[in-house]
């Protein structure tokens, strides 16, 4: 609204400098279907589609000859438009505009044009009404659709999306969106998509969903991820089928499978998780962006994930994520064996060889960069993000990734982190395949 009407009014005022410049005052204002009828008593300009078309006076009032030789008269610019006036031409979400008219010339819109535009109705639910009635039923709901997005994505951004109020919200999306589509279906108005969209740190907008799948829930209830399976039906995550690899897969060949650029924040989760599903022998493709995406970067969940069952693991709360990431790097045991740690503000795969610790770089958009990298102090700082003295007390997490792929709750949990091809997401400014 604030750009379309600045730009109207920049318009405006060139408008009115270049008719100065040309010693013309007449102007013809434009005119389009939907204009706003409203009419209020001592405002004539309060009806746009009463004045738009029509030839008006910027210096008082005169009569002129139209392009068919005819004399007209010219009423009062400002005063027939409410030129200046919040709710007049050029004013707040105003479509309207105008440009120089010399006598003599043709104009834009014939009577019959305008009687059609003024006159036309559309069909929605049965009535007839206005095509400006229409669309601001649909501002109805694009404010609405703004509004349930705020909400949601203010509980993702405090990690509340198990709060039943983020669930209400993202239903109310989708229930709005619904409606917005319904209205262009019946009258053809079209959806202005841009109206919708709301500002979000990596640029995701937070989704709609139908009223919630209890699949997942019914899925783990015996389960001890109660607030994974919770979060996911929260979030309405579509699960997808994993098949089992027909042989087993190297590590070189999972990391050219998976890496590719991606700036989506928390997506290393997921592609650590992924790696750690395909090392187990099954095949699962990262989730870049989205639902599925936050789920396996909530900490509270992977701290849910790393105490199932059987699964090798260690969390540690600490203010110094860097002491706290190399004190859990001490159980690593050597030979290679490969683990998901998660520390600071990143999460990868870890390993130690005969050279020391290294992790796993795989969102690199140059191919050559998503390898094994050593894994010392400096790259905790730089790549993890991991502070060295904080206020709060963070968990840093440690899990073998040989006993987290034969949990069997681990492996119904990868058809969440598995994903169509064109659902992915590479965040801004990141690169896929």
């Amino acid at each position: 609204m604030n750009i379309l009407t600045g730009i109207n009014l920049a318009a405006s005022q060139q408008t009115l400098e270049n008719a100065a410049a040309l010693g013309c005052d007449l102007v013809e204002t434009s005119a389009h279907i939907g204009a706003r009828d409203i009419e209020r008593p001592g405002k004539p300009w309060s009806s746009h589609a009463a004045w738009q078309g029509r030839v008006f006076c910027l210096n008082g009032e005169r009569d002129y000859i139209d392009g068919d030789g005819n004399k007209q008269h010219a009423p009062n610019f400002a005063e027939s438009c409410g030129l200046g006036e919040a709710d007049g031409i050029c004013g707040i979400n105003c479509r309207h505009s105008y440009y120089p008219y010399f006598e003599g010339t043709p104009q834009m819109y014939s009577k019959g044009e305008l009687d059609e535009m003024k006159d036309k109705l559309v069909k929605l639910d049965g009535k007839d009404i206005t095509p400006y009635e229409a669309e601001q039923e649909l501002r109805l709901c694009e404010r609405n659709i703004r509004e349930y997005k705020a909400q949601a994505a203010a509980l993702e951004m405090t990690d509340n999306t198990q709060n039943p109020k983020y669930t209400r919200a993202r239903e109310n999306i989708y229930k709005w969106q619904e409606k917005a589509r319904h209205i262009v279906d019946e009258t053809g108005i079209k959806r202005k998509y841009i109206n919708e969209y709301i500002g979000t740190r990596d640029g995701v907008q937070p989704r709609g969903i139908k009223p919630i799948n209890n699949k997942a829930l019914k899925e783990f209830e015996k389960s001890t991820i109660q607030s994974v399976a919770q979060d996911l039906a929260n979030r309405n995550v579509e699960a997808l089928k994993v098949e089992k690899l027909s042989s087993p897969i190297t590590s070189d060949a999972i990391i050219k499978k998976l890496s590719g650029g991606d700036l989506t924040g928390g997506s290393c989760s997921s592609l650590a998780f992924a790696y750690a599903g395909n090392l187990g022998g099954f095949d699962v493709t990262d989730y870049r962006g989205g639902a599925s995406r936050r789920v396996f970067a909530t900490t509270s969940n992977i701290v849910e994930i790393a105490n199932l069952k059987g699964v090798k693991s260690e969390v540690l709360s600490a203010t110094n994520d860097v002491r706290a990431a190399l004190d859990l790097l001490k159980n690593i045991e050597k030979n290679y064996k490969e683990y998901y740690l998660a520390t600071g503000r990143h999460a990868a795969i870890v390993r130690k060889t005969n050279n020391g610790f290294e992790f796993l770089e795989m969102q690199a958009s140059d191919p050559k960069e998503n390898i094994f990298k050593t894994l010392d102090e400096s790259a905790l700082k730089r790549r993890f993000k991991c502070r060295v003295k904080g206020v709060y007390n963070d968990e840093s997490i440690l899990i073998e990734c040989e006993s987290l792929a034969k949990n069997k709750d681990f492996r119904k949990l990868l058809k969440y982190i598995n994903t169509n091809t064109y659902l992915q997401q590479k965040g801004i400014k990141g690169t896929i395949k």
